[in-house]
């Protein structure tokens, strides 16, 4: 009994949408697939989207399951005929994996020439502050 109530809870677990859904317009495309991985890496279907798998049919429904649930509508009626999971993740990755070549560059370069861009109302409150410490002694 405690086996099916497990199993119920589960199932009703994998409705649940523990992230944002994976965006049409890419911009997400890298927090998504980290969250993926992560989530069911931990829950136990990490082998489903991995080459040469050898996960259960359960497993693999499973999984389709989760991503069905977290990619956008557009895209789960696009990927409707597709019932594996290696399969659609090869495929989102594809469509989106270059995200990671134009982004992190510019992540990149933007935190090594990262300025405050209100520098002259940080050093008047610098300024201020040290006025105010020097009034006090």
């Amino acid at each position: 009994m405690s086996q099916i109530l497990s199993l119920k809870f589960r199932m009703a677990n994998l409705t649940k949408v523990e992230f944002a859904a994976l965006d049409i317009s890419r911009d997400n495309y890298l927090s998504w697939v980290l969250d993926a991985k992560i989530y069911l890496r931990a829950n136990g279907f990490g082998q489903t989207i991995v080459d040469g798998n050898d996960a259960s049919l359960e497993e693999n429904a499973k999984t389709m399951i989760f991503l069905r649930r977290h990619i956008h509508e557009a895209l789960n009626s696009e990927y409707v005929v597709v019932d594996e999971p290696l399969v659609i993740w090869k495929a989102l990755g594809e469509r989106y994996d270059h995200q990671r070549m134009v982004t992190l560059p510019r992540a990149r370069y933007e935190w090594t020439h990262l300025k405050f861009q209100d520098s002259v109302r940080v050093q008047l409150c610098y300024a201020q502050n040290y006025l105010l410490d020097e009034a006090m002694w």
